[in-house]
């Protein structure tokens, strides 16, 4: 915009001095006016959704298993469109149904780290199947951190975890906060429209992603959506902003989360032993061995403290003959009761009796149950990633859940190792537990 003065000649110029200046500032005056006026309606109808932002750009990614995600990502593309020059919603499916499942197999996290990476996504919108994510908490947080930190790795985008359902909003805050993201309680403007038709339950969630993006209601946007008609678009909107904007103000938890997973903490006593309860055979023994020269070696010798193993019996179970039973059970209570305040750890890979059972009275003790990870050749490496995860690792879970157990998700934690540290190698004799060589 430019503002010049430009003096000609007029029949209606009055010949006072006086006059000539006060027509001239009437005239600067009544410019700079409407120039001002002119700045302040472009502003305002910009801001309302009627044209876009010259120049401004904006790229999101829906990633995630959402029956209606292409349909949402039109919605929000549409929307959008009206605040932005340049707008790109992809959505693409992962692998598999969750996010951690997609991330965790090796045969699948470079595709999922491909589609994180294919352009300079702003957003990130993060979901998983909203049956598992329920079932599985630990999973949903698991794989919502490992995306949403590679997502912030490669293009500095914003996560926003989708909150699959009312009932599971609270971890849905929980993996939210946990991970540095910004929480998208979809669910409850879902909640809101029970009965209404996808599109429109899509077109809301969509409305849902642009308030959360924009700060602002994306009624009146000016958006047009095939089958909706303005009216209702409006109504819809209001309803997105009005569950997002009712849930800023709740206080979605404030005890600590409890879980199948659980690790608890105390002081061990100086000069004292750290005794543990083995049930199994080669591989529990291996760990057992680690376990002893790591914290012998390292932690507890600074305490002055000693690490040592007591085997107890196995028998029949859903892993055949490795599972802490009845026969261990006693086994364990036998030792507890000869050495009380002595034992701090039971584990195995699998149990048939509740942690109640062999602890009893003795609350000290943390009876944990753990899933293997082995590392089988490249060719069948797939095959094996996708059975620990769907059989070993969920069934543990499963049983940590019933029995009162701690669960020890081995497998993510080897993979996060092998992750973090690539040239450390790993036995692969595909019978024990994955191990670093030479260990």
């Amino acid at each position: 915009m430019s503002l010049s003065l430009r003096f000609r000649p007029d029949s209606r110029l009055p010949r006072s001095g006086q006059a000539i200046r006060s027509w001239i500032c009437w005239r600067v005056f009544s410019r700079l006016a409407a120039a001002v006026l002119g700045c302040f309606l472009a502003c305002f109808t910009v801001s309302a959704g009627a044209q876009p932002v010259p120049g401004s750009q904006l790229r999101v990614l829906v990633y995630g298993y959402l029956s209606d995600g292409g349909e949402v990502s039109l919605c929000l593309g549409a929307l959008l469109r009206q605040e932005f020059e340049t707008v790109e919603v992809d959505f693409q499916r992962p692998p598999a149904e969750m996010l951690y499942d997609s991330y965790y197999r090796t045969n699948t996290r470079d595709a999922v780290k491909t589609a994180l990476n294919a352009k300079a996504y702003d957003y990130a919108v993060l979901a998983d199947e909203p049956g598992l994510a329920m079932a599985y908490p630990e999973f949903y947080y698991s794989g919502v951190s490992a995306v949403a930190a590679r997502a912030r790795e490669f293009t500095k985008a914003r996560t926003l975890p989708w909150i699959p359902a009312p009932e599971g909003i609270e971890n849905g805050y929980r993996v939210a906060n946990g991970t540095s993201s910004t929480p998208l309680p979809v669910c409850r403007v879902l909640e809101a429209l029970a009965g209404a038709p996808s599109l429109e339950k899509s077109f809301a969630a969509a409305a849902a992603v642009y308030s959360e993006i924009t700060g602002e209601s994306a009624a009146g946007s000016g958006a047009v959506v095939e089958g909706l008609s303005p009216e209702r678009m409006a109504e819809l909107a209001a309803v997105a902003a009005e569950k997002l904007r009712a849930e800023r103000g709740v206080s979605h938890y404030t005890a600590p989360f409890k879980g199948a997973v659980w690790i608890h903490g105390g002081d061990i006593p100086a000069s004292s032993d750290f005794s543990y309860i083995v049930a199994g055979t080669s591989t529990e023994r291996g760990i057992a061995d680690w376990m002893g020269r790591a914290l012998t070696g390292g932690i507890l010798r600074r305490a002055g403290t000693f690490a040592r193993q007591s085997q107890v019996r196995h028998d029949g179970g859903t892993t055949g003959t490795r599972t802490l039973g009845v026969l261990g059970a006693g086994d364990a209570r036998d030792l507890l009761r000869a050495a009380p305040g002595t034992y701090r750890v039971a584990y195995a890979r699998d149990w048939s009796v509740d942690a109640s059972e062999l602890t009893g009275t003795d609350s000290g003790v943390q009876c944990q149950i753990f899933d293997r990870h082995i590392v089988a050749p490249p060719e069948i490496d797939a095959y094996f990633s996708s059975f620990i995860l769907g059989d070993w690792v969920k069934t543990r879970h499963a049983i940590a859940k019933q029995r009162g157990l701690a669960w020890l998700p081995m497998h993510t934690a080897i993979f996060r190792y092998n992750e973090r540290r690539p040239e450390i190698a790993f036995s692969t004799d595909w019978e024990h537990m994955t191990g670093p060589n030479g260990t």
